[in-house]
């Protein structure tokens, strides 16, 4: 399972203690996840998962998660995420055919995902990939981290 984090225009990967379940298959699901603050300190944030799209040919399903204060109806952040957003990044991450989209070009990039394994303390085999839109600072800025990558989020 992939973790991706858009906060505004960057794309960068989200640092969990709580993996998002593997049975949420309803758009419209909420869950709160748990990050840490470079203290250490614990913060929750509250996220709906608000579009599924599923490439038939690979089997991969794509979930967007958008954090409730940066949705468009009832989010208090400054830059809000719609309909028509979703939309357009889940055809531009993953899409019926090869070579035309990010997910294909990244792969062939780094590589696919491992796999199965016999290991019982790392992330299983899943199809699942979860993008998480969020302002993590709460700045109003359209700025933030990119590139991030912990490599703990391979254990449970």
């Amino acid at each position: 399972m992939c973790y991706i984090i858009i906060e505004q225009k960057y794309i960068s990967f989200l640092k969990m203690d709580r993996y998002i379940p593997y049975d949420i298959e309803y758009v419209g699901e909420a869950e709160t996840f748990t990050d840490k603050d470079a203290n250490g300190n614990d913060l929750d944030y509250e996220y709906t998962l608000r579009k599924i799209q599923t490439e038939t040919e690979s089997g991969k399903t794509l979930k967007i998660w958008v954090e409730n204060n940066s949705w468009h109806v009832g989010g208090s952040e400054e830059y809000q995420i719609t309909d028509d957003m979703l939309t357009f990044l889940a055809d531009g991450f993953l899409k019926e055919g090869e070579f035309n989209d990010i997910y294909n070009w990244e792969t062939t990039i780094y590589g696919e995902e491992w796999g199965a394994h016999s290991y019982s303390e790392l992330i299983g085999d899943y199809d699942d990939i979860n993008i998480v839109l969020a302002d993590l600072l709460h700045d109003d800025l359209a700025s933030g981290v990119a590139g991030y990558f912990w490599a703990k989020d391979n254990f449970f």
